[in-house]
């Protein structure tokens, strides 16, 4: 009798987390940080989220599924639904979307017309509605809990359109001193900075692959580039930026990183200059690119 009423009124660890978990959001309601209504985020189903994003080979499934594991626990499953994975076909230079979904990659009139300094370029989602939203949040209001779910989101990119050979240094594009110490941070700096950590749960090695945010300085005030044509913006961020660590770069093979793509003014003009100065080649990876 009284291993029965003992089994019966026995704390039941998930019935516990589950009625934890509950107070926690009666007392504390998250709000989506992308339309600001309250909501509940949904747990995935065997809770772990590296895990669950990965397929059997261990790279990770489609670009969707890795949005919703990654992003669930900050916006609505609403706003999910707004975010666009960049999907080919793509310029095979510039990543740029064609309208048709049909068809493979190829290059692009804009690409043939003027050419890139850097090799290729990719991102991991469409700089549009929700995704425009959270990076407003994480660059202009200071979300930095975001960086890390943005940046996990970056690296699956990354691992995605890149050999872990092909790449010795990961350089984020630098802010220039003055917008660093407004904003207080380099957006591009946080969604790297924790790579290691990913590759770690993933087992797997980045042996070759280092992080570097001394070889590049931005050494020129500019304008903002959002209310600039491609002209403009071309001519403002000319010679904007200046290569300290030259003897680094011979032969190496370089991962520009910057949080969004518009029209590739900014990584253009970086690229070039980090070829001029011995990089072997230089491709570029952003967390958005505008369509």
């Amino acid at each position: 009798m009284l291993t029965t009423l003992s089994a019966i009124f026995k704390p039941n660890k998930d019935r516990v987390d589950l009625v934890s978990r509950s107070i926690r959001q009666a007392l504390f309601p998250i709000r989506c940080l992308s339309c600001g209504c309250l909501f509940h985020p949904r747990p995935h189903p065997d809770g772990g989220v590296l895990t669950s994003a990965l397929s059997e080979n261990g790279l990770p499934e489609n670009g969707i599924n890795l949005f919703s594991v990654s992003i669930s626990p900050f916006v609505c499953p609403g706003c999910l639904e707004h975010i666009e994975p960049v999907a080919s076909p793509v310029c095979s230079v510039c990543g740029v979307m064609f309208p048709s979904r049909e068809g493979v990659d190829h290059i692009c009139q804009q690409c043939i017309e003027s050419p890139a300094h850097y090799g290729r370029a990719r991102a991991a989602g469409v700089y549009d509605r929700t995704l425009m939203k959270l990076i407003h949040s994480l660059k202009y209001k200071g979300k930095i809990q975001l960086a890390d779910p943005l940046g996990m989101l970056l690296f699956f990119a990354f691992i995605r359109f890149w050999e872990q050979d092909s790449v010795d240094m990961v350089i984020p594009v630098p802010l220039h001193l003055k917008r660093f110490r407004t904003r207080g941070f380099n957006q591009a700096f946080l969604l790297i900075r924790n790579w290691r950590s990913f590759a770690e749960s993933m087992k797997m090695e980045l042996p070759r692959l280092e992080i570097r945010t001394d070889i590049v300085t931005r050494c020129r005030w500019t304008d903002p580039q959002t209310t600039l044509d491609r002209r403009q913006r071309k001519k403002n961020i000319a010679k904007a930026f200046r290569v300290t660590g030259k003897t680094m770069l011979r032969g190496k093979k370089i991962l520009l990183v910057d949080d969004v793509y518009t029209t590739g003014a900014t990584v253009n003009e970086c690229a070039r200059q980090l070829i001029r100065s011995g990089a072997r080649q230089v491709d570029v990876l952003t967390l958005a690119r505008t369509m």
